[in-house]
């Protein structure tokens, strides 16, 4: 049962990658804003305006395939902070000092549980905060940060 929870849970994020890879590679006219205005509604009720993005938002750091040495972190998560379509930003806060690491795909950071069997689906936004960890993670070009994360395992 386990293992089927595994394969199901790495099926759908395989899912999401290509579906954001897809979006990435739509031509510039697909990203183009859409604004619906309108005064009255359904009994005269005020319609909200709804505006679509004309580009997919600007990550803040560089994406980078994992290399040099890989940093080891231990400590608690402090701060998670989420952006669309996947980006992740979290601190870490050791008993020395504290970290800022990303991640501009949460589907591409191996999760693990180290002392506990998680129940359901991971939901890093909302689930990290507080929780005890080791990051795995190295440095990047990127020196408002001090790196990109490739691995998290949480304990309880």
């Amino acid at each position: 049962l386990h293992l089927q929870r595994v394969h199901e849970a790495r099926q759908q994020a395989e899912e999401t990658r290509r579906r954001i890879a897809a979006f990435q590679a739509q031509p510039e006219v697909a990203h183009e804003a859409t604004v619906v205005t309108s005064t009255t509604g359904i009994n005269g009720e005020p319609l909200r305006t709804i505006t679509v993005p004309s580009k997919p938002p600007a990550v803040r750091h560089p994406s980078e395939k994992p290399h040099g040495p890989m940093q080891i972190a231990r400590g608690v998560i402090q701060g998670v902070t989420c952006s669309s379509p996947a980006v992740i930003d979290v601190q870490v806060k050791s008993a020395t000092k504290k970290l800022a690491l990303y991640n501009n795909n949460w589907y591409d950071i191996d999760f693990s549980a180290g002392n506990f069997t998680p129940k359901g689906e991971l939901h890093p936004c909302d689930e990290l905060g507080g929780m005890k960890v080791k990051v795995t993670y190295f440095a990047t070009a990127d020196k408002s940060v001090d790196g990109q994360i490739v691995s998290i395992m949480m304990f309880r």
